[in-house]
């Protein structure tokens, strides 16, 4: 019970100090089909968080890829268009994957041309 309280403060706390609205509004606003956008970015930031957290436990190391580097979407590295570079804990050569994480309500039907082609594929 006690746990559960927490939680629910510290999730109000985190609309009202960091979104600057109440929780209503916060509701309201992901919850409007006009706004499906911003329901897709917390969907998207969910899953890039089950995902970390799966790959960890799995021991994978992970790193985070800023999603904007300075300069803009436009300056990023083309090896490095995507969530994360992750390799297995046990590999000891400096080889990563790099990994896009997406969700079923996404774009990644936009991105996904790149991965028919089976000379960009891992097998």
């Amino acid at each position: 019970m006690l746990k559960t309280y927490l939680m629910t403060k510290k999730i109000i706390n985190v609309i009202n100090n960091d979104f600057g609205v109440d929780e209503l509004t916060f509701i309201e606003s992901i919850n409007d089909p006009k706004n499906a956008s911003a329901k897709g970015s917390i969907l998207g930031a969910i899953s890039e968080v089950l995902l970390q957290r799966y790959l960890k436990k799995e021991k994978f190391k992970t790193h985070r890829i800023k999603e904007k580097p300075d300069g803009g979407f436009d300056k990023k590295n083309n090896e490095a268009r995507g969530d994360f570079y992750i390799k297995d804990d046990k590999e000891k050569t400096n080889k990563w994957l790099v990994v896009e994480c997406k969700g079923l309500k996404s774009n990644s039907e936009k991105h996904a041309h790149n991965f028919y082609e089976r000379d960009k594929c891992f097998t």
